[in-house]
Parts: structure tokens; sequence; C-alpha cells
């Protein structure tokens, strides 16, 4: 099986980014909203592929790694979640959630 590259890189980085900011572009959120929600969105959809990764002993070697990229990255979700103070505390549940799945 061959990996079309430019596809994968674009499931990574982008689809879980867009997935949030259609989201707040629906709700109505402004420029600044829609930004910090698709960095959370970017942040949260990678840990979600290192925890599915880690859980499915995939790329073993690196688990230490990967483990260390996680936490890096639920730093960056919550800074993000941080700032829409509305629902700040929900979105830090989330990315702590999906950490929990590894």
């Amino acid at each position: 099986m061959t990996t079309n590259l430019p596809f994968a890189d674009w499931v990574l980085e982008r689809a879980p980014r867009s997935a949030v900011e259609l989201g707040a572009i629906t709700a109505g959120a402004d420029e600044r909203t829609r930004a910090l929600i698709a960095a959370y969105g970017l942040a949260l959809g990678i840990v979600f592929q290192h925890t599915d990764d880690l859980a499915n002993h995939d790329h073993a070697a690196f688990a230490v790694a990967c483990h260390r990229r996680i936490s890096e990255l639920l730093d960056e979700a919550r800074a993000q979640a941080a700032q829409l103070c509305d629902h700040a505390a929900r979105l830090a549940l989330l990315a702590d959630w999906v950490a929990g799945l590894a």
C-alpha cells in the first residue's frame, strides 16, 4: 500500500483544525476566537493521533517521545482554551479525556 503524503499531511494537520473551526464559524465566532479554537483543534487532533498510536502499540520505539509531545500539546491546547473564557474548563476537560485514552 502506498501513502499519498500530501493527503496524509492534510488529514493530520488540517482535518482536526478545520472541524472545530467550522463549528466556530457556524456559531458566529469572531476571527480571534476562530483562530484560538483552530489552534486548540490542531493540538487536540495530534494528541488524539499520538494516544491512538500508543494504544495500538504503533511505533513503540517512539513511546517516550510520544508521551513528551502529548504533554507539550496538552499545554498548548489548555493555553488556547484558557483564552476562550466561557468554555475554557470544558475544553480543558476534553483535552485531558483525549490524553487519558493512551
